[in-house]
């Protein structure tokens, strides 16, 4: 009877974190990427995830001890609930950009080339691996390619190109000299309709791609062209009708000419940041909770806390899969599968969060004073230092670790880079995660929370270390076993360590102030760029705590 009470009473937290992280991992992995499909380039996407945990790091313990302070969980968790479901649904609404083949036309001396500069696309191993793309889309050494051009130029530019071009058939363009009098500045289309493009022997030169063009037919001529002097036509958008693998890997997604002035980059910003907020105080009181839903047994707080790392793993999975599947020969992606399972799941976890019985704590005596005391106890400062510490490691992990795996990749590897990728998720949660949590009460008793923390950053050490020393991606998968180490057992002590340590009816304060910690400092890694992909590779041991004894 009391174990079926105890299971009853310990089933909303589980069901809440099953629901709410499953429906925020359906697309909140996805939110950087899906600022390119806005036409938002990476710049000003890293300002604002740097910005970001700013919010979080303030909101985390200002609603904890709102919460507190009016005796309010219970409704603050339901309205930040309900808030992070219809902000989340409103990135669906978001107007995404049209995708673009632009190319400039270079007719040369001998050879002219379709030219595109790939500066747009990701440089390094990536970039030359979408070329070797482009060269094995070519049926066969000597085949041919068809494709449309449409080029926008001025009067001057057709006149320079018709006046410096070889052969004794000129393109029909070129038919009419026009009215010297017309203005130069003025702009015109024309078109060249099959051009015959010679795949399989495009090269790539400073960024530029250069595809060598054999042939132009006019009606029932053929004719080769070239000039007696370089002639650039910058503006022309092509179509290769014939090989549609080509013409994919031609596409581009155009960006914002001046992003800062773009309603839809605003709009981007604001919602992101919302859902932040919201996500922060959701988090942060439901571990207030739990805590109080587990009463005097909170060492079992990784066994309830282990279904939001199931849900997380199963439906950020099906969520990619699904969109990889609905997006098929498209370079904009549809997330609309994501929106669709956020709707069932958060619909879902916001009734499980309505009926989540917890019992309202006593109303504390004097919430600032017992705040300031705890946190000014030098034992629990030095373990809000190491909070922040494993915060800006697993920053570095979250936000470069498959940028990481790209730039250590070969071509044959970038082949099945995304299917590595969610391989990683995969290891992380269900071999890291998820078994890790439901262990962890056994570390925090035989351990100790200090000791706990010293296995924490002795493991990212440890993890660091073996990523400096792998050439081959395919190896991280076995090291993110550690991930059960360094984020299922730190989670759950960090958290249970909170809750122990808190005074009478501060759990959501304390809570926000230890999560605040962790959270707002994990995205450090946006600030520097490449500078922490260094850091990656060179990263030594963790650092020891120097406590002889737990509290």
């Amino acid at each position: 009877m009391g174990l079926d009470a105890v299971n009853r009473r310990l089933l909303s937290p589980k069901l809440h974190y099953f629901l709410y992280f499953g429906g925020m991992a359906s697309f909140w992995p996805f939110v950087t990427v899906f600022a390119k499909q806005l036409g938002v380039t990476e710049v000003p996407v890293g300002l604002l995830f740097t910005i970001a945990p700013i919010t979080g790091l303030i909101s985390m313990p200002l609603f904890g001890a709102i919460a507190d302070r009016f005796k309010m969980k219970k409704q603050l968790f339901l309205i930040f609930n309900l808030i992070n479901f219809v902000v989340v649904m409103l990135f669906a609404f978001l107007p995404t950009v049209i995708p673009t083949r632009n190319v400039a036309f270079e007719c040369g001396v001998g050879t002219s080339y379709l030219l595109q500069n790939r500066t747009g696309f990701q440089a390094g191993v990536k970039n030359k691996c979408n070329v070797s793309e482009i060269l094995l889309s070519s049926q066969s050494e000597h085949s041919l390619d068809l494709c449309n051009l449409k080029c926008d130029v001025t009067h001057l530019e057709r006149q320079e190109l018709c006046q410096v071009f070889l052969g004794g058939h000129k393109p029909s363009f070129c038919g009419s000299s026009g009215d010297e009098h017309d203005n130069e500045d003025a702009t015109s289309l024309i078109t060249l309709q099959n051009l015959q493009v010679k795949t399989s022997h495009a090269i790539i030169v400073d960024e530029i791609l250069h595809l060598p063009v054999a042939q132009v037919v006019e009606g029932e001529v053929e004719f080769g062209f070239s000039c007696s002097e370089k002639s650039i036509l910058a503006s022309c958008e092509v179509d290769c009708f014939t090989n549609q693998a080509l013409d994919f890997r031609l596409q581009k997604i155009p960006e914002a000419s001046n992003v800062y002035t773009s309603r839809v980059f605003w709009s981007y910003v604001a919602l992101v940041l919302t859902t932040w907020i919201a996500f922060a105080v959701v988090t942060s009181v439901a571990d207030a909770l739990c805590f109080q839903s587990l009463g005097d047994q909170p060492h079992l707080y990784g066994v309830q806390r282990q279904w939001g790392a199931m849900g997380w793993g199963l439906f950020s999975l099906m969520a990619g899969a699904l969109v990889d599947y609905r997006s098929q020969g498209s370079l904009i992606k549809d997330y609309s599968p994501c929106f669709y399972i956020i709707v069932v799941l958060l619909l879902l976890n916001f009734l499980v969060c309505y009926y989540w019985e917890v019992k309202e704590e006593p109303k504390p005596h004097s919430l600032g004073k017992s705040i300031w005391e705890l946190i000014t106890n030098p034992k629990i400062f030095v373990f809000i230092l190491a909070c922040i510490v494993v915060g800006t490691c697993t920053g570095l992990l979250w936000q470069f670790l498959f940028w990481y795996t790209e730039d250590i990749a070969s071509c044959e590897n970038m082949k099945y880079i995304k299917i590595l990728q969610g391989l990683i998720s995969i290891v992380q949660c269900f071999g890291g995660e998820l078994p890790f949590f439901y262990i962890s009460s056994w570390f925090i008793k035989t351990l100790g929370h200090v000791h706990c923390m010293t296995l924490v950053l002795g493991a990212f050490g440890l993890r660091f270390i073996i990523y400096s020393l792998l050439t081959n991606p395919w190896h991280i998968l076995p090291v993110e076993l550690l991930q059960g180490v360094t984020y299922g057992i730190f989670y759950s002590n960090m958290a249970s360590y909170a809750y122990v340590v808190s005074p009478p009816g501060s759990a959501a304060t304390v809570q926000g102030i230890v999560g605040a910690a962790f959270e707002g400092i994990d995205t450090e890694g946006y600030r520097n760029g490449h500078s922490k992909l260094e850091e990656m590779k060179d990263m030594g041991a963790g650092t020891k705590l120097d406590y002889d004894s737990d509290t």
